[in-house]
């Protein structure tokens, strides 16, 4: 790679770091990375995984590494620590954050860098991908993409999983390509450690198994004898059946990836409790074969059998699995364009992901797919179906998918792909005739020029950004909600709201976990979810006391998107969607004049 390359890369790296730490100071902690870094550093402290279990730990321990320096005091545990729920956990948050001896901003900037480091560390395996399959010039298309996607910027500054796992998935993507390329034990080692560090970081990555037997599909169809692993018996095979070899190199490899799959998985978990039994997540065993859609069948006793047998999981894994499965039955209350549903919609995730990326993506994306209709190399078909396979799993589980961080890990897919458009001698590397070569240079130049426009217009509100099919970001509250728009980030730009304004009060509607006080915003408690006076925590739970009315004749009123949505206590604030606000604050909190009525 030439100076002038490596320099572009290290650039483009650089004004991503820079984006998203200036993005980052001015961002209040978010709903859910409250807990996320209050459970890394716990777990560190104490080796208790029951804090905060609905997730893997891996980027929580990562994330709270800076603070084992910092050293902020953990506050006394209530009640028993192995049997925390939904809202003591948040309690808990709320008081190690905002009543700490280390200041609650120092805790937060420094339990945020690490996803900052890992987001360099994804535009570097995004470039060496790109760079791998179309050359240098595809590799520094793919990197500019990445470097100024809103979509990655928004969790790239947050001490959250999602940027994590979208940074393993490509890994073990990129790795599993490695080795059926040239099939060794090393490669099939390198892929177990990446799909392991996929999974300890959060369990969806465990749908990898099948995106790499749908890979294995297309080599078997293919017969790609690249595949073909160099062991005696293996080539024995192979000799008249290409096929077969292929097959058993697969084999053998899932044989190697698994064990050490589930060795980073108890890394992960510190080894905790390992070799527990599904029956023991439960004292009535009826109800696990209920669950299990087995119970008053034939394979009810055969099956009971099995859930007593011991699995190399770590126990704590177990009951995240069991938690999610509930979470999954029981839904969320979901905002897509003017309803809600705790059922969900299965077109939301496109349609999401097409009001959500940026326009010039969606053209390079159309230009690409043109492309790969005539042509797809194995490394091209396992992106295709990496990308397709998460939108359609999140399309189909769409009762839990509250914000496009779900389907986050489809966009580094993408851009790799999209690099192959300025790939060393294609198109736009002169096989075009002269004229539509300079029109095709010029239309590139145009798209990657409103891109970079695009993303300094909503720096530094990245989470809010939509395109113009929509109207930009400020019509998104009209469409989306909760973590598509808004996560409670914008304290800070309330605050500078009402300084720039001279506003001594306001009258506040919050959703999230941030605390308004720390930021010195003197307001009016209206019912809220997260704010104070009401108990911090009702995350997934709506209050039971009767509502007091709405009163809309003293302002200013500020309400978070998600409230104004009805995602929690629903139809309270519907009166303020009919009028237009005078102001919104990072596109998340909408401000609204005392009416006259």
């Amino acid at each position: 790679m030439t100076r002038r390359a490596t320099a572009l890369v290290a650039l483009l790296l650089a004004l991503f770091c820079g984006l998203a730490l200036d993005s980052m100071r001015r961002k209040s902690v978010t709903t859910d990375e409250i807990a996320y870094l209050t459970a890394g550093y716990y777990h560190w402290r104490t080796g208790d995984f029951s804090f905060n279990a609905t997730n893997p730990p891996l980027m929580k321990l990562l994330s709270a590494v800076p603070l084992l320096v910092l050293r902020p005091s953990l506050p006394p545990v209530e009640g028993d620590p192995g049997r925390w729920n939904e809202i003591e956990q948040w309690h808990y948050a709320r008081r190690f954050l905002y009543e700490n001896r280390v200041d609650a901003d120092t805790i937060l900037w420094w339990a945020r860098i690490p996803t900052v480091v890992v987001g360099v560390l994804l535009g570097l395996l995004v470039f060496s991908f790109a760079r791998a399959l179309y050359g240098t010039r595809g590799g520094l298309l793919a990197l500019f993409l990445y470097a100024l996607s809103p979509n990655i910027l928004a969790h790239t500054r947050l001490a959250t999983q999602d940027l994590a796992l979208s940074a393993c998935m490509l890994w073990a993507a990129r790795a599993f390509w490695g080795f059926t390329r040239a099939p060794s034990w090393r490669g099939a080692v390198h892929s177990g450690l990446a799909v392991g560090a996929a999974v300890a970081t959060k369990s969806t990555a465990m749908f990898f198994l099948p995106i790499f037997a749908l890979y294995g599909g297309v080599l078997l169809l293919r017969a790609d004898r690249d595949a073909v692993w160099p062991l005696s018996w293996v080539r024995r095979a192979a000799a008249t059946r290409p096929r077969v070899g292929i097959l058993l190199s697969l084999l053998t490899a899932l044989m190697v990836m698994v064990p050490v799959a589930l060795l980073v998985l108890n890394a992960a978990y510190l080894f905790t409790d390992p070799f527990r039994s599904l029956a023991s997540l439960t004292d009535d065993p009826q109800k696990l074969l209920k669950r299990l859609h087995v119970l008053g069948t034939p394979l009810a006793s055969p099956v009971a059998a099995l859930t007593r047998l011991p699995l190399p999981l770590p126990g704590p894994f177990l009951e995240l699995l069991s938690f999610q499965f509930g979470r999954v039955s029981s839904g969320n209350t979901i905002y897509f364009c003017g309803e809600t549903s705790r059922r969900g919609w299965y077109w939301m995730m496109g349609v999401a992901f097409l009001i959500k990326t940026p326009l010039p993506t969606l053209a390079l994306l159309g230009a690409t797919l043109w492309g790969l209709l005539r042509r797809r190399s194995n490394a091209e078909w396992l992106l295709l179906i990496t990308a397709g396979f998460v939108l359609l799993l999140f399309s189909y589980l769409r009762s839990v998918c509250i914000g496009l961080r779900y389907i986050l890990p489809v966009f580094p897919c993408l851009f790799v792909l999209i690099g192959g458009l300025a790939r060393d001698g294609g198109p736009l590397d002169g096989t075009l005739p002269t004229v539509r070569l300079r029109v095709a240079r010029a239309g590139l130049g145009l798209l990657l020029a409103g891109y970079a426009a695009g993303a300094a217009w909503v720096h530094p509100h990245y989470l809010a950004h939509f395109n113009p099919l929509v109207g930009g970001p400020s019509q998104g509250y009209r469409y989306l909600a909760d973590s598509f728009l808004d996560w409670g980030q914008d304290l800070p730009g309330l605050r500078d709201y009402m300084l720039r304004n001279g506003l001594k009060r306001i009258r506040l509607a919050y959703f999230g976990s941030a605390d308004a006080r720390h930021y010195g915003i003197d307001y009016e408690y209206l019912p809220s979810v997260g704010l104070a006076p009401r108990d911090g925590g009702r995350w997934w739970y709506e209050s039971s006391e009767p509502l007091p009315p709405l009163d809309l004749s003293r302002g200013p009123i500020a309400v978070s998107a998600t409230l104004l949505a009805g995602v929690f206590l629903p139809g309270y604030y519907a009166p303020l969607r009919k009028r237009t606000p005078a102001a919104q604050i990072g596109y998340t909190i909408l401000i609204y004049q005392p009416s006259k009525d």
